[in-house]
């Protein structure tokens, strides 16, 4: 059996000790490795890699000594650009089996951004000392591991065990046996679900995998949400349950689960059957308290620790709704927009007492607002011209098991797929 190739690339300026180390465990393991030095202020590695950073910087266009002038974000600019091409061709010439990258904030950022470029499937590893916090820019829509270094990278007794584990686990995916391959349905199927419409969500998924479709749920975060449509306009899916649009209002509304301008799109561009449920669209998010200024005479509920949600008035669900309406219109393909009369979310419901609180936590009035789901309603067919789109009230809340229902049957009903 011939060798695996991995990939190796950093900013071996700084971390030579480090990536010496690395190769060794690699090594160790049987694999060729491929190393490209992206280092961005020095050429001076006592390696031997593969590509030079000097190399590197003429495939990004740019001389070293020019962008070793430069500032951090423009240096590494041209050192992306050039370590996505080298990497593109590598893995289309069947030499780039796995790729692990490692350093500080610089060196995570390069890494990432070269990464997110490959396909998903290919093992991604980065030891990395933003692990820990907000590593969104970091993986994007990618199936990239962050491994926590804890300590910086520096070479010594500690983060030498985290290489060597990280070595060792890209040695456990590529060369240990397959598991059993997962029976699936033959109908691949996009939805979008929070914790607090799970069971409307969960309760189509359950009516229509038996009937043959494979509906893989991405959480509406920002980054769920992207990575979905991501996955939509690389033809992955043949159709949608959009069920979760909080995203929709993050979007203009500033909050932290904002996944672009795009969301709710693709799927559209691309024409597969499509439900659109305003799920959670009662709420954005805002990361703990840090709430901006001209919001702070809301009404909120503190989730969690770190996950704030600030009640969306009706004014707002409705342009919105409208914005998504405008989205249907450019659109192709068949298209359902269902309504949940009942509320938005497990918080939006009559009958649970749920409170909404102000900043210091005082309680000022019930969260639950029936004049949410019918702004939505009224904006959306307000916006929607095309006559081949059903857009349908549902007298019921929308974890309801009879709201679940109507969205598999309404799925069914637009999916003529055999």
């Amino acid at each position: 059996m011939s060798k695996k190739h991995i990939v190796a690339i950093g900013t071996l300026d700084t971390k030579d000790p480090e990536y010496e180390y690395l190769l060794k465990c690699l090594d160790h393991y049987g694999f060729e490795t491929i190393l490209i030095d992206l280092s961005c202020y020095r050429n001076s590695t006592k390696l031997n890699p593969n590509y030079t950073c000097v190399e590197m910087a003429q495939i990004g266009g740019k001389d070293f000594a020019e962008i070793s002038q430069t500032s951090r974000l423009e240096a590494s600019k041209p050192m992306i650009a050039a370590g996505i091409q080298v990497c593109q061709e590598l893995h289309a010439a069947g030499k780039l089996d796995g790729i692990i990258g490692m350093g500080g904030a610089n060196g995570t950022y390069i890494s990432g951004s070269i990464m997110k470029a490959l396909p998903m499937g290919i093992p991604k590893f980065i030891i990395s000392v933003v692990a820990a916090g907000n590593v969104r820019e970091s993986v994007g829509s990618k199936d990239i591991t962050l491994i926590n270094c804890v300590a910086d990278i520096t070479l010594n007794r500690f983060t030498a065990g985290i290489i060597a584990g990280a070595a060792a686990g890209l040695a456990g995916i590529l060369t240990l046996p397959p598991p059993p391959p997962l029976e699936t349905g033959s109908v691949p199927v996009a939805s979008t679900m929070m914790g607090l419409n799970q069971d409307c969500v969960i309760g189509a998924k359950d009516i229509l995998e038996p009937e043959g479709f494979e509906v893989t749920v991405f959480h509406s975060n920002g980054i769920g949400g992207g990575s979905m449509e991501e996955m939509i306009a690389g033809g992955r899916f043949q159709g949608v349950l959009d069920l979760t649009l909080n995203e929709l209002a993050n979007t203009p509304l500033a909050g932290v689960f904002d996944s672009g301008p795009d969301r709710g799109w693709m799927a559209l561009e691309a024409g597969i059957p499509t439900v659109f449920v305003p799920g959670c669209l009662d709420f954005v998010n805002f990361w703990g308290r840090n709430i901006p200024e001209k919001y702070r005479d809301r009404s909120f509920i503190f989730h969690n620790a770190t996950n704030t949600l600030m009640r969306v008035t009706p004014a707002e669900i409705r342009e919105c709704a409208k914005r998504l309406g405008e989205k249907i219109n450019r659109g192709t393909g068949p298209v359902t927009v269902l309504v949940p009369l009942g509320g938005l979310s497990n918080n939006d419901r009559d009958g649970r007492n749920i409170r909404g609180r102000n900043v210091a936590g005082e309680d000022v009035g019930s969260w639950y607002d029936p004049a949410g789901p019918a702004a939505f309603l009224e904006g959306i067919r307000e916006a929607v011209t095309r006559a081949d789109v059903e857009i349908r009230a549902v007298d019921c809340h929308i974890n309801e098991t009879q709201f679940a229902a109507e969205v598999a049957a309404a799925f069914r009903a637009i999916c003529a797929i055999d």
